[in-house]
């Protein structure tokens, strides 16, 4: 997955998300988006199928 804002916006509302529902907490904003950061440069970039 590559490190776009698109992908670090979407990582960032997945942890809120589940910060929120799971364990009733909210998270301040530069720690959401360093973690966000950290989850994307954490995934495997897809291989593309050899055609």
């Amino acid at each position: 997955m590559a490190k776009t804002e698109e992908n670090i916006k979407s990582s960032e509302d997945f942890i809120r998300g589940v910060l929120e529902r799971n364990f009733k907490q909210s998270v301040d904003p530069e720690a959401l988006r360093a973690a966000a950061e950290k989850l994307c440069a954490a995934l495997p970039e897809r291989q593309r199928e050899a055609a």
